[in-house]
């Protein structure tokens, strides 16, 4: 078991628990942090108000809390980390922001393909590779080479309105140079102290929405992109982007409902290919489900066909009646990237909570069988291709405690698997309820045994960081040591007043929190993302990978207070 403590803390988790089951493992959890300094170049103007169906077979995990697993064993310190590959080497980059970097000729932002984590030395430039990093696709193909990084950010303002929730990075026009996009919008790079040149419309949609707090805005200021992704979709060598609105509006109460995507959508948009950038005609649009429940959602490749699979929660998908819902993903035809995807529930029904407001899910490797797992907030699901419910493949682990049925909209954020604390296993990182207070992280400290780490929480718990409101989180080395770092922060007017949030309108920050581990132990450093005096926060999605070439690390956020790129130094 590795021992584990805070920066300058030495705490004392009060929610015990320790993850156990029949042979295999895993848990949910959540992160979030502070410290450090960013340039910033343009700030924002801020608003001036501002499971009913079958139980799992195997018994019940029980979860202990680092506190007291630690005082049982010696006496003093608590937890904290986060990891996931052995360290690389890479000669340290002295090229500028946004100078030219070791980027595959051609690279057009799809993804897919053998880029093996955990390989040793900086992973190289791939042709046809992403220019987007996330913790759920650890294998997927990269178009930079990366090198280390500061940590330290150059803050740019790309539109200060409230456009989207969530952004994406590619090269749309094939220029060699990142663009972004987020809500009915993207933007050529480079982008400079003035923001990005040039702003291309390539789907109807609406453009700023209300961000005051007022209860109206459950309906007026709710966004159709909730989630984004850079995707050569129908593998002609021009990336195409996925969109995913919210998954329940009540659309009769949405002003000019009929120009925006549906909510419980996911439609992917055409790239019209080397007319991208003088085009003003609109990307067409191929629908790729109608029923897409849940707030969170990311890619892998589960089958390993290269092709990305999308997990999300279906409601009409062969659920028994009316009233239950199932978690899954969603998979693409490989010999049609016209038609509809293919849902596949991976989880048991559960009852239907009244809406599709689901929080708590994942991909990842938990049980280190080459395979991806299902990961949400009632525990993980292994053998996922497999016909579906198969209890015996499912981890019942609880880290809400007994929250079930009767709470079923209840949960954290994105989830992920990764070794944080470098000794061979996979632990669980996400947050602990995306609506109030705390980021965890699960290690696993012996076969099937897990304790809690909580490194983000109220102030009262004194802990390396303090933010509500947790909504969105992404796993990736941000400094190019080898070591996954945990990105999170805080999503600003998550809901609007009325609904008990707690410090609703508290600061916007975000920060990457570094993982440094020394003599058996494991550091969590937070580092703050924007450290303006107009911070920004997150969205329901947090996206980071090369918005430049100079192969460090860079992050894209699309909140209510804008689009803004961080590039990092």
């Amino acid at each position: 078991m590795i021992w584990v403590r805070w920066v300058a803390h030495m705490i004392q988790d009060e929610h015990r628990s320790v993850l156990a089951f029949g042979g295999c493992v895993v848990l949910l959890a959540a992160c979030g942090g502070q410290i450090n300094s960013s340039t910033e170049l343009e700030t924002a103007n801020r608003p001036t108000t501002s499971d009913s169906g079958m139980r799992a077979s195997r018994p019940p995990v029980v979860v202990r809390d680092a506190g007291v697993a630690n005082a049982e064993a010696d006496a003093s310190t608590a937890a904290t980390s986060v990891s996931m590959e052995p360290a690389r080497d890479a000669a340290v980059s002295d090229k500028p922001a946004g100078s030219g970097g070791a980027v595959a000729a051609g690279a057009g932002g799809s993804g897919g393909g053998p880029h093996a984590a955990g390989a040793g030395g900086a992973p190289a430039a791939e042709p046809g590779g992403s220019y987007t990093v996330t913790g759920s696709w650890p294998a997927r193909k990269i178009a930079v080479a990366q090198r280390p990084g500061s940590l330290v950010f150059t803050k740019i303002k790309v539109d200060d309105r409230f456009l989207a929730e969530s952004c994406s990075i590619a090269d749309y026009n094939r220029d060699g140079i990142p663009d972004i996009s987020a809500g009915r919008r993207w933007w050529e790079g480079p982008f400079g102290s003035s923001g990005a040149v040039n702003e291309h419309v390539f789907r109807s949609g609406h453009d700023g929405l209300p961000r005051t707090g007022a209860e109206a805005e459950l309906y007026t200021g709710v966004s159709d992109d909730w989630a984004c992704y850079a995707e050569d979709v129908d593998r002609d060598g021009f990336t195409d982007i996925i969109n995913i609105t919210c998954p329940d509006v009540d659309e009769t109460m949405v002003p000019n409902a009929a120009a925006r995507q549906r909510s419980g959508t996911a439609v992917w948009y055409k790239n019209p290919g080397a007319r991208v950038a003088t085009t003003a005609d609109m990307w067409k649009a191929y629908p790729m489900h109608d029923d897409v429940r849940g707030e969170q959602h990311g890619l892998s490749d589960v089958d390993g066909d290269g092709l990305p699979e999308i997990y999300g929660a279906c409601k009409s998908c062969g659920n028994p009646g009316s009233n239950s819902v199932t978690r899954g993903f969603y998979q693409i035809d490989p010999d049609d990237a016209t038609s509809e995807w293919t849902y596949k529930a991976v989880t048991q029904s559960y009852p239907w909570p009244g809406g599709g407001w689901l929080h708590g899910f994942g991909f990842g490797d938990v049980n280190k069988d080459g395979k991806v797992d299902f990961l949400e907030r009632a525990g993980v699901w292994t053998n996922i291709l497999a016909d579906r419910p198969d209890t015996n493949a499912h981890y019942d682990v609880r880290l809400y405690g007994d929250l079930e049925e009767d709470d079923a909209k209840a949960g954290g954020s994105h989830m992920f698997s990764t070794d944080v604390d470098g000794d061979g296993d996979m632990d669980i990182i996400t947050a602990d309820l995306a609506h109030a207070w705390g980021i965890s992280w699960y290690e696993q400290t012996a076969a099937g045994e897990f304790t809690k780490h909580k490194f983000v929480g109220t102030p009262e718990e004194d802990l390396v960081a303090s933010f509500s409101q947790p909504h969105a989180l992404e796993v990736a080395d941000m400094d190019g040591d080898g070591i996954s770092d945990v990105i999170a922060g805080k999503s600003y007017l998550a809901h609007p007043e009325g609904l008990d949030d707690p410090d609703l309108r508290g600061d916007p920050v975000n920060y990457v929190f570094k993982v440094k581990r020394s003599a058996g132990a494991v550091v969590l450093e937070p580092h703050p993302i924007d450290t303006s005096n107009e911070k920004v926060g997150i969205g329901r999605q947090i996206a980071v990978g090369h918005i430049d070439t100079d192969g460090v690390m860079d992050v894209c956020i699309a909140s209510k207070l804008g689009v803004y790129v961080f590039l990092g130094q």
